[in-house]
């Protein structure tokens, strides 16, 4: 609130020298006149031409007064700047600018009250009460040098020892992960295969076949551990794999789905989701406002890294609430006082419920070295290939693309076809079984589409899948190609099926 002063007293120094100055120089001016007129009268009084002496005085006294003139007028407009402004002075301002002094000290007159000090978050007790209370989905907004390290140890090794928890990541950085079991980290590279991408989706799927088992029982029925599964770079993989058309694509769209029905119904069973994405925007992991609520946010921060991610959330009305700016903001401005070299990190999170920004404790190389999480082993059935297929065949692709190398484990073919009904979904091992058993009773090669042609089930399967079927078939030596263009397919010679045909 603007607040309105008396402009009349003296204790503001700068209208007081403007006033003297002003003074001076209309005594100054009225003094050389006078001067100039006596002079010039005197003069004339022993001379006779009194009126020329007159005449001559005035305009001596014209050109000083000019000069004398024009300075008033130049302190009058500043002195008149100055009251409009001074008008206008905060509460603030006016703190630093109204000052006299007595004796031999420099006292403040009619200053405001201080502003409150900002009060801190303790880290540690932070991070003490999200081990015990955190049960929300995690998106982590982490550009390079900014401690994610620091962050995901800090809270996951809290979380480890405050109940038993199972944590597994899906990441291509190599991070070492201490404490972790190697089976609970999937590898995948940066820029993902064929099996990679199957190995992505898969294990989600899994993930999401437990949980809604443990949801099934009812709530507070089941028992088990916390499941947190870590998503590294979720942006760079959903967008990757579906710019990527052909047989990529329907990973992509696998991934979001995924992801989505994580975020849905994962806290039903014990099941936690961590996504991290280097971007500093939120916006720019593009989750649907239902999706987004169902998500805390960490945004952290450094001198080396860029404060982007924080500065970009605090101004975003999509998370933050305006009422609660200004409190974040002073926050964040006292947090960077208090950081102890370029690493040190700052974070910004809702993962209590209420938006707090403060340091994370600071850790040296040797201390952070030292951190673990005490992770328990994945269960055996999130790591077992049994056979089936996350629903791609059902995704489809709307660009068939080349066909791709079919990396992916698969079981051994067996020597007779089991064919399901019509609902019934094709496993790997059923869909080679009856491509087998077509081949067997064919005098010549068939192409991809006659195969398709020669069995119902088959024709519900998605080209660009059975394509890549028929390509893993062929480089594992099961099937032989006749033509690299329009290839048709046969058993080898010396199969056990072409024998039987």
């Amino acid at each position: 609130m603007t607040t309105r002063y008396n402009y009349d007293r003296a204790d503001y120094p700068l209208l007081q020298a403007i006033r003297m100055r002003r003074g001076v120089l209309s005594w100054g001016l009225g003094l050389t006149a006078w001067a100039l007129l006596l002079g010039s009268t005197l003069i004339a009084e022993e001379h006779d031409n009194r009126l020329h002496w007159v005449r001559t005085g005035l305009l001596t006294a014209a050109l000083p007064i000019a000069a004398l003139g024009r300075l008033a007028v130049e302190d009058s407009v500043k002195a008149g700047r100055v009251l409009l402004d001074y008008e206008d002075v905060t509460d603030a301002g006016r703190q630093q600018l109204l000052w006299h002094e007595t004796t031999d000290e420099v006292q403040q007159t009619d200053a405001i009250d201080e502003a409150a000090p900002v009060e801190m978050v303790d880290a540690w007790e932070y991070f003490g009460q999200a081990a015990k209370d955190w049960r929300t989905h995690l998106a982590m907004l982490s550009p390079t040098d900014t401690g994610k390290s620091s962050f995901l140890y800090l809270l996951f090794g809290a979380m480890a020892k405050a109940r038993p928890t199972v944590l597994q990541a899906i990441e291509g950085k190599g991070a070492k992960w201490a404490g972790v079991p190697p089976e609970n980290i999937c590898r995948i590279q940066f820029r993902p295969t064929i099996e990679n991408a199957h190995q992505l989706c898969y294990r989600l799927h899994k993930v999401l076949n437990l949980i809604q088992a443990r949801v099934d029982l009812g709530e507070n029925q089941w028992e088990g551990p916390q499941l947190v599964t870590v998503l590294e770079e979720y942006l760079t993989l959903s967008t990757g794999l579906k710019k990527r058309k052909g047989a990529f694509e329907p990973y992509g769209l696998e991934l979001e789905i995924s992801v989505e029905a994580m975020a849905g119904v994962a806290r039903g069973g014990g099941g936690q989701l961590v996504v991290i994405s280097q971007s500093p925007n939120a916006e720019d992991l593009k989750f649907s406002g239902g999706v987004r609520q169902n998500f805390r946010i960490a945004c952290l921060g450094s001198r080396f890294g860029g404060f982007d991610a924080i500065e970009n959330m605090i101004g975003n009305f999509r998370f933050v609430n305006a009422r609660h700016r200004d409190r974040i903001e002073a926050e964040y401005q006292a947090s960077r006082k208090l950081l102890y070299s370029d690493r040190h990190p700052i974070v910004l999170t809702n993962l209590m419920g209420e938006w707090r920004c403060f340091p994370l404790p600071y850790l040296d190389e040797k201390a952070l070295a030292s951190l673990t999480i005490d992770s328990l082993p994945v269960p055996p059935e999130l790591i077992e290939d049994d056979g089936w297929l996350p629903g791609i065949d059902e995704i489809g692709s709307s660009d068939p693309g080349p066909s791709q190398p079919a990396a992916i484990s698969r079981p051994q073919p067996a020597t007779t076809a089991i064919e399901p009904d019509d609902d019934e979904k094709l496993n790997l091992e059923a869909i080679e079984g009856i491509i087998f058993e077509v081949l067997a009773g064919a005098s010549e090669p068939l192409k991809a589409h006659e195969i398709k042609a020669k069995r119902r089930p088959l024709r519900s399967v998605d080209k660009d899948l059975f394509a890549k079927i028929l390509e893993g078939l062929t480089e594992r030596g099961d099937l032989l190609r006749t033509d690299e263009e329009n290839p048709g397919y046969s058993l080898p010679p010396n199969s056990i099926l072409t024998e039987r045909g």
